[in-house]
């Protein structure tokens, strides 16, 4: 028998599954935490499930070191000497672009990432939605080059932060 005291923190139902009653000197947001999980067994696993996905494929992204960075930490990288190259195709590059940044295809860097060695500093790779970036930035990790970044959106996400470009008819 539970004292008095003891007995406001315990659960006095029956457990809804197995019928026994519960009692365990608990605080009643835990006595509630532990009705819902047994009240919703399919909830919260599938909300233990969905935290395990997210945590697996935030540790592949940095295994991959794959380093996508908002406009706004492309800006601050810029403004620190860090150089912009586009690595869409040169008739893309020519109709719009991210002011001072350098064209050079992804399929020219993923045959010779020497072509990069111009740059000293930090390098923010663009394209049109992020993938493509994304993917040569990879690569150059891969073949030594530390300080490699992948603008997250590609060009579509500066355009919506509302940063500027230099388009054909300007």
């Amino acid at each position: 028998r539970l004292s008095g005291a003891l007995m406001r923190y315990s659960l006095a139902s029956k457990h809804p599954y197995t019928g026994y009653n519960l009692h365990l000197p608990l605080g009643k947001n835990m006595q509630e935490l532990i009705e819902f999980t047994s009240n919703n067994p399919l909830l919260v696993s599938g909300l233990i499930a969905s935290a395990m996905v997210v945590m697996f494929n935030e540790i592949r992204l940095k295994s991959k070191g794959v380093s996508a960075i908002s406009p706004s930490m492309t800006v601050r990288l810029i403004n620190d000497g860090g150089a912009v190259v586009d690595v869409r195709e040169k008739d893309k590059y020519q109709d719009s672009h991210i002011i001072d940044s350098h064209n050079i295809s992804e399929k020219k860097i993923s045959k010779d990432a020497t072509v990069l060695d111009r740059f000293r500093k930090t390098i923010i790779l663009v394209c049109d939605s992020g993938v493509s970036s994304a993917q040569c930035a990879t690569h150059l990790r891969k073949t030594g080059q530390a300080q490699v970044y992948s603008l997250k959106g590609g060009l579509q996400a500066w355009r919506e932060e509302n940063l500027p470009i230099t388009n054909r008819n300007d």
